[in-house]
């Protein structure tokens, strides 16, 4: 049985007549209380949700679209560094562009 003040919610308590003093409780002077109606959440806790929901959103995305962003990035270094003359080259687990050293003149 739910005590007065623990939260429980559906048992309010009546001070006892027989009982001489405010505060004292009896558990067969409790009440059933109607049960509270269903409350609309107000605009500030939507708002908060719907910015935590496209958030989420937003980085499931990120992440979900990586490997194809990074792959272009490649690409596109990759067709930079052939158009400038050098050649792609793979050197440990990384692919750099190795331009061409300008020749000394002797």
């Amino acid at each position: 049985m739910a005590s007065p003040g623990s939260g429980m919610g559906q048992m309010a308590y009546r001070a006892d007549p027989a009982q001489s003093g405010p505060g004292h409780y009896h558990a067969l002077t409790a009440v059933h209380r109607q049960p509270r109606p269903n409350v609309k959440p107000n605009s500030a806790s939507l708002t908060i949700l719907m910015i935590v929901t496209l958030a989420v959103t937003a980085t499931a995305y990120r992440v979900s679209t990586a490997p194809e962003r990074i792959r272009q990035r490649q690409d596109s270094a990759k067709a930079t560094c052939l158009s400038a003359g050098g050649e792609w080259v793979k050197v440990g687990r990384d692919e750099i562009c190795r331009l061409p050293t300008e020749q000394k003149k002797n």
